[in-house]
């Protein structure tokens, strides 16, 4: 309001500006009556919210358009210009690890809980025996999942060793595999 009033760049606002300065003093007033107001008062400040945003919008597109890419006539206004540059996404440090194992209610049965990692979209545990026929382990991989809480792997032959292991997924991609855990199903 300050920048634009009097500003000879922005000669001829699409509104008057006092009609402006009314609805943001009116929804100043119905946040003031939230506090001590009811579900009606948190209605009216949604309502006269929504009228000022839109008339934020309509104005901030207006100075836009009027500015002629000058970026001393846009600040001049009151507004700031918004940075176009994007931070990078920073890649998941290090790997999640594998909190707990122990065996589930049923026979072949183990209950994983996995260390959650900031920032992950989602996980991926692996398991195989111990000893495999070539000395390698047989990964066998779950299905991605994003509940770390407890993760179920049926399906594994009792009184035989296990290896686990998990990953995370971020938006740069995968991180490398945990550290494995080790657990003799029952």
């Amino acid at each position: 309001m300050d920048g634009l009033t009097g500003n000879s760049n922005f000669p001829n606002p699409p509104f008057d500006l006092a009609a402006f300065k009314a609805e943001v003093e009116t929804f100043a007033s119905t946040i003031a009556a939230t506090i001590d107001g009811g579900p009606r008062a948190t209605v009216a400040k949604n309502k006269q919210r929504i009228i000022v945003i839109k008339m934020m919008r309509q104005l901030g597109h207006w100075v836009e358009a009027n500015c002629k890419d000058d970026l001393s006539i846009l600040k001049s206004s009151g507004f700031q210009p918004h940075s176009m540059t994007r931070t990078p996404v920073a890649p998941l440090q290090g790997p999640p690890s594998i909190d707990k194992v122990v065996n589930g209610p049923n026979s072949g049965q183990v209950l994983i809980r996995v260390k959650p990692r900031p920032n992950a979209l989602s996980y991926i545990l692996r398991y195989a025996p111990v000893a495999g026929a070539d000395g390698k382990p047989a990964w066998v991989e779950l299905t991605p999942f994003t509940n770390t809480r407890s993760v179920t792997v049926n399906g594994l032959t009792p009184g035989t060793t296990y290896l686990f292991q998990v990953r995370a997924l971020g938006r740069t991609g995968y991180t490398d595999w945990s550290d494995s855990v080790t657990r003799m199903s029952m």
